[in-house]
């Protein structure tokens, strides 16, 4: 396995729930969120070592083919980027972007799991032009004044806006979030199974996670049927929902654990406290 492959963060480019961040939570190989963050290629490696996670690299394609020398990493981050501009438009993964569906061996020189299309041939050069006839001298004539152009203002943007030039949403660093879709029943029941916050009890639809702030503001994320509700809007994990409001890449199971947190709880859906920090 070849680490120097890939482009090694800073500390302080790391997020939160990466295997060496300041809230260590490792590879989630069921979050999406995982699945498109370029920094999965360390953090699964390290939360292993760490014993963060049980599984194997094997549990993304990706990661397993760039360490492998199989991919580039500039390929596995253009894969990336395909499947996210199909879930951003609403669209279902196809089986071939799937993180979990072995990668085609292709080598590092390759930047795609497809072939390059052969070269097209070479056009027949073109006979040389004709020299142009000498024009005429032109007679000189005043020229007309104009005015100068008025100075245009620089367009404001919001400093809360965070959306690219396609007015995509976007994180803080200006990469893009995760689309903003619903789930299914079925869908849902496996989003609530997969949170792990050291909850002492099973979740359950209605239930709110609560991260108290230092402004004094309260941060509420509720179970429903069709996904995780924050500020009236529906996302489709705890995750997603926590990135739109901090604008940068975090766990949900991070953010809200019970253990690691102080000023996080669980409240019941009439609002009365069913647990708390667990220290």
């Amino acid at each position: 396995m070849n680490a120097a492959l890939i482009p090694q963060p800073t500390r302080e480019e790391l997020p939160e729930c990466h295997a060496n961040g300041s809230q260590p939570q490792g590879y989630d190989r069921e979050d999406p969120v995982c699945w498109n963050c370029r920094d999965k290629f360390t953090c699964l490696p390290s939360a292993l070592d760490k014993a963060l996670v049980v599984g194997a690299l094997q549990d993304d394609s990706e990661i397993h083919a760039v360490l492998s020398e199989d991919m580039s990493f500039r390929a596995a981050i253009e894969r990336m980027g395909h499947r996210l501009r199909v879930t951003q438009a609403g669209g279902e993964v196809p089986p071939e972007l799937d993180v979990r569906t072995p990668v085609v061996e292709t080598g590092v020189r390759s930047v795609a799991t497809t072939p390059e299309p052969e070269p097209e041939p070479e056009p027949e050069p073109e006979p040389p032009a004709p020299e142009p006839e000498p024009e005429p001298e032109p007679v000189a004539v005043a020229p007309t004044p104009v005015a100068p152009p008025a100075k245009r203002k620089p367009a404001k943007r919001p400093s809360r806006a965070l959306v690219n030039e396609k007015g995509e949403p976007t994180l803080k660093s200006g990469k893009p979030l995760p689309p903003v879709r619903q789930l299914s029943k079925k869908q849902m029941k496996a989003a609530i199974g997969r949170i792990k916050v050291n909850q002492p009890f099973p979740l359950e639809l209605g239930m709110q996670f609560v991260r108290k702030t230092k402004d004094g503001d309260n941060i509420i994320v509720r179970l429903v049927p069709t996904g995780f509700e924050l500020d009236g809007v529906i996302y489709s994990s705890l995750s997603t929902a926590v990135m739109y409001r901090l604008r940068k890449v975090t766990s949900g199971n991070a953010y809200f654990n019970l253990v690691t947190n102080q000023c996080t709880e669980i409240w019941s859906e009439d609002g009365d406290v069913l647990a708390g920090y667990i220290g």
